[in-house]
């Protein structure tokens, strides 16, 4: 079975998952799709640095997952002056 070109496919998701595969599962270079429940969350670019605007005050669990390295969560408070800056650091290398 092959895909078109261009082609595209509509899926609803009834819960959040931690990564759904998108692609066919016999190319090497298929993507995985994270699916949360909430409109906050970013994917970083190579410098590793993301921006999340308009996050309303609270406490919120903050986590980063990467494909080969795993997850990390941290506890932040948010105020109303909305500015917290987390640094997440991963061991070098693969597991």
């Amino acid at each position: 079975m092959t895909s078109r070109q261009g082609a595209s496919r509509s899926i609803t998701f009834d819960k959040s998952e931690v990564a759904v595969p998108v692609g066919a599962t016999f190319h090497r270079d298929a993507r995985l799709c994270r699916v949360v429940d909430h409109p906050y969350f970013g994917v970083t670019p190579a410098s590793g640095a993301v921006t999340l605007a308009k996050v309303p005050p609270g406490t919120y669990t903050v986590g980063v997952w990467h494909e080969t390295l795993g997850t990390q969560e941290q506890v932040v408070t948010l105020d109303k002056s909305g500015a917290v800056k987390l640094e997440f650091v991963f061991p070098a290398g693969k597991p």
